[in-house]
């Protein structure tokens, strides 16, 4: 699923928001190292109809502080009203999740507010979910 209209959840207004809960999503099992960076690069570069990121979205990656990020502010910045759009945010921090293989309950946490922020209904969450659910166990 791409976005090269620029018109919905990957124009550049919004990809710094989805730059920053791509990186919360990163950060949230604790055992960020940086090569979760390169993912989210890749992920987004996947999704948007440029050969670069714009320089705004590499700063939030670079720039992100987990101590002041506030995932439902961020959410609500996005604006999302459709339900493509929010399945598909769903979708890429699903791809950071799986970035090392490991499924950490922290990050189960953080799937579980997202989900209930976008208010996704039960049988878009249980497709997602099931991806997950193919990673090893949990790790605390």
């Amino acid at each position: 699923m791409t976005d090269p209209s620029g018109t919905g959840l990957f124009n550049e207004d919004k990809l710094v928001i989805v730059a920053r809960i791509l990186m919360a999503a990163a950060t949230v099992d604790g055992e960020y190292d940086g090569s979760e960076q390169d993912v989210i690069e890749n992920v987004l570069k996947a999704h948007v109809d440029a050969p670069r990121l714009p320089r705004s979205v590499l700063e939030a990656l670079v720039n992100f502080d987990e101590t002041v990020f506030d995932l439902q502010e961020n959410v609500r910045g996005l604006g999302l009203t459709l339900r493509g759009e929010k399945r598909l945010l769903m979708q890429v921090v699903t791809e950071v999740f799986a970035a090392d293989t490991v499924f950490h309950v922290g990050e189960e946490l953080f799937f579980d507010q997202l989900s209930d922020l976008l208010a996704l209904d039960e049988a878009d969450i249980a497709k997602l979910r099931a991806g997950l659910q193919k990673l090893p166990a949990w790790k605390d």
